[in-house]
């Protein structure tokens, strides 16, 4: 009785270190997985952060560029109020070109 038992143990140790083993590389695959999804987010964490700041740039920029437009606008109707009743005869490249004529033919050629 003895010899089975003696045989068996080693068997049973055998396959504790092979249950071992086999444990020990699912954990490091496990390790090894939690490493990728770290560093995974942490990219893409990056690229949302550069795409934000992309974002937030272009629509401070549309918002200059609207300021921009805005004041323009106010220049134009500013120049066209100043110009009088010139401005109705066409556009103010024909009124000023008009007047240019006008002072032209009174101080002769």
């Amino acid at each position: 009785m003895e010899a089975p038992l003696q045989e068996t143990f080693p068997r049973a140790l055998r396959d504790l270190e092979d249950k071992l083993v086999d444990i020990k590389r699912q954990v490091e695959l496990l390790e090894s997985q939690l490493q990728f999804e770290s560093d995974l987010q942490q990219r893409i964490q990056r690229q949302m952060n550069n795409l934000l700041d992309s974002l937030l740039a272009s629509h401070q920029y549309s918002g200059r560029q609207a300021d921009r437009v805005t004041d323009l606008a106010c220049e134009v109707r500013r120049l066209r109020d100043m110009e009088g009743p010139t401005a109705s005869s066409g556009s103010p490249a024909q009124a000023r070109s008009t007047e240019a004529g006008s002072s032209q033919a009174r101080s002769g050629p």
